[in-house]
């Protein structure tokens, strides 16, 4: 099964339900280390500094 599957349909008396799509748990924990790790500020400044400038030494950070 896929991680990401579109949603699967059913019908029920006329009304429609909609199951949300499957996520990997293994994924979820990924992604939530990633949201944890830039839930600091500086964190984030950092990675939008190498975003804008490309690779910077961890002195050309630090000035």
């Amino acid at each position: 099964m896929r991680a990401f599957e579109l949603a699967m349909t059913e019908k029920y008396d006329d009304a429609e339900v909609i199951s949300p799509p499957a996520i990997e748990l293994d994924n979820s924990s990924k992604r939530a280390k990633v949201f944890a790790a830039l839930s600091d500020s500086t964190r984030v400044q950092i990675m939008q500094l190498l975003a804008d400038s490309g690779e910077l030494s961890g002195t050309s950070i630090a000035n």
